[in-house]
């Protein structure tokens, strides 16, 4: 079974979904209240799932940082809004607690935690109950965590919600490329065929080159769309495969008609 200490979980091990990272067990159930609560119409806003480590040093950045919005979290080790970043916001009164770094069940893998936002929040804690989340904080409203096992069955999503696996990752890579030779970035095909999902990925993710690096497990650089302001140039990432599995997670119901319809090729 894997397993890994806390806030030390590696990326590629974790779903990245909707702008937080989770372990494949806590993903499970902030999907099926993400889908439940969409369909009762109810908002659902993900701050974050799994809080990193980071280091020492990010107390102190967290200790600069009294905006309301963790405008500095970008700036730490992780590049986000670690366990020794938030330490330094409890420090500066910016947060109303935060636990010792190595402990928070933000960074715990079997267990896990969200903050989230809403604009009904008995109707989204009612929905975390099923999935065994409750507020374990009394001082905040946004915390949830695990404190029980799942009343409804989280097994019943489809293919398309699964995240990708690493060969999944390879093979639209490799299609993706070859689709970057024959395909416009702004095509006009109609909706379904081939052409317009590959000219998603061009534009999400310019792996024209990088996919041939990582189809042979070699690092090359790709633009990071997760880190690309609209307008600006992109920035760039020396990551290619942890970068491609992120945003591919994302877009994983519309790869997963790309793999079947390579499928049906062969």
């Amino acid at each position: 079974m894997v397993w890994f200490a806390n806030g030390l979980a590696p990326k590629s091990a974790l779903v990245f979904y909707k702008g937080s990272y989770f372990s494949p067990s806590m993903f499970a159930r902030v999907k099926w209240v993400d889908d439940t609560l969409a369909a009762q119409g109810v908002a659902f806003t993900i701050n974050q799932g799994y809080r990193f480590l980071g280091v020492p040093a990010d107390r102190a950045i967290g200790q600069a940082d009294t905006s309301t919005n963790e405008a500095l979290a970008h700036t730490t080790s992780t590049g986000d809004g670690n366990q020794w970043y938030q330490l330094g916001r409890q420090d500066n009164g910016s947060t109303p607690s935060a636990a010792t770094p190595g402990t928070s069940n933000h960074g715990e893998w079997d267990i896990g935690a969200i903050d989230s936002n809403t604009n009904n929040e008995a109707a989204r804690d009612a929905v975390m109950a099923q999935v065994g989340l409750a507020r374990t904080i009394s001082s905040e409203s946004w915390h949830a965590a695990v404190t029980g096992n799942p009343s409804v069955n989280l097994d019943q999503e489809t293919d398309d919600d699964m995240p990708l696996s690493d060969d999944d990752v390879k093979k639209v890579a490799a299609a993706a490329a070859l689709a970057v030779f024959t395909t416009p970035i702004n095509n006009a095909n109609g909706e379904g065929t081939p052409a317009q999902w590959f000219s998603s990925l061009q534009e999400r993710l310019a792996i024209s080159v990088a996919a041939l690096a990582v189809g042979h497990g070699t690092t090359a650089y790709v633009r990071d769309p997760n880190n690309t302001p609209a307008g600006d140039s992109p920035a760039w990432s020396s990551d290619v495969f942890a970068q491609m599995q992120r945003a591919m997670n994302d877009m994983r119901a519309d790869i997963n008609k790309i793999l079947k319809a390579l499928a049906a090729k062969q």
